[in-house]
């Protein structure tokens, strides 16, 4: 496996959301040792950031050149998602610009050379603000195959990622891994496989070193991240309660070799931004150490 990190574990300042920009963290990281980077356009797309303004392309090429010129290379995004990944009971977005967001977010991938770009499963609710499995099946099965067919031509592909057991109380789609297995199987795409959240999984209270078996061969991309099985921290290994070193093995047993790639923003969240450059080191030493097991 190739150790990584998404850009976004520089972007808050003390707590605050304060929108750190995408150059100083991908210079951060460079500077930790990283050489492999998932770009994380979810946060980009933002209002008021880069990637929702007019000029986005021009942003994307502007972070390739500076990536080139310190040697680091794209190898993940993620793209964007809504809030609360649902649509209303009759299918439909609350969004005008969500494929707008989605058509950006695969250009941009392709312009910083990602290979694979991560997206979230939509939940299709029914009367009573449940999933309704059916529906959400079929829906996600048609957007991906489109989306997918429109990534490849991009030469990106798209990595769909398991969900929370429950957000608000709301039942979520691709949860399980028989879901997650079922979707990128119907959807029949080698440009459209699996991302694992290990942080989903735990906090799901779902055998993680199982669910890593059971995508197997499908795994293209990773979000790596720990909890207490309270809410999704975002925390480093270790400093929640998942086992890691089954984990590490249960990667290897599948034989996965792709990116290994943190999305543990709340280890340097907390701290002044003017400190965090040696949080981004540690994780690098810890990533190394992960990967050693």
């Amino acid at each position: 496996m190739r150790l990584s990190t998404s850009t976004n574990i520089i972007y808050f300042d003390e707590g605050k959301n304060a929108k750190i920009p995408a150059d100083v963290s991908v210079k951060i990281c460079a500077e930790a040792g990283y050489k492999n980077l998932d770009a994380n356009f979810s946060a980009y797309l933002r209002e008021g950031m880069p990637l929702a303004q007019d000029d986005w392309e021009s942003w994307s090429h502007t972070l390739r050149r500076l990536a080139d010129s310190l040697g680091v290379v794209f190898t993940q995004s993620h793209g964007y998602f809504s809030p609360n990944n649902c649509l209303d009971i009759h299918g439909n977005r609350p969004e005008p610009f969500y494929d707008d967001y989605i058509r950006r977010s695969i250009l941009a991938s392709e312009i910083l050379g990602a290979d694979w770009m991560v997206l979230h499963p939509t939940l299709w609710p029914d009367s009573d603000g449940h999933g309704d499995y059916k529906k959400s099946f079929r829906y996600n099965k048609d957007f991906f195959a489109q989306w997918g067919e429109f990534a490849s031509r991009h030469h990106v592909g798209i990595a769909i990622e398991n969900m929370l057991n429950s957000v608000g109380g709301i039942m979520r789609y691709c949860v399980r891994a028989e879901e997650h297995t079922e979707l990128i199987d119907a959807i029949n795409d080698p440009m459209v496989k699996a991302c694992i959240d290990t942080g989903h999984v735990h906090l799901s209270r779902l055998n993680l070193p199982a669910f890593i078996h059971a995508i197997g061969d499908r795994l293209r991309a990773t979000h790596i991240a720990d909890n207490h099985q309270n809410f999704d921290e975002h925390i480093a290994p270790f400093m929640g309660t998942i086992s890691w070193k089954e984990v590490m093995q249960a990667f290897k047993d599948i034989r996965y070799e792709l990116d290994f790639a943190f999305e543990s923003h709340h280890l340097t969240s907390p701290y002044p931004a003017a400190i965090q450059a040696t949080l981004v080191k540690f994780s690098y030493n810890l990533g190394k150490y992960l990967l050693s097991l």
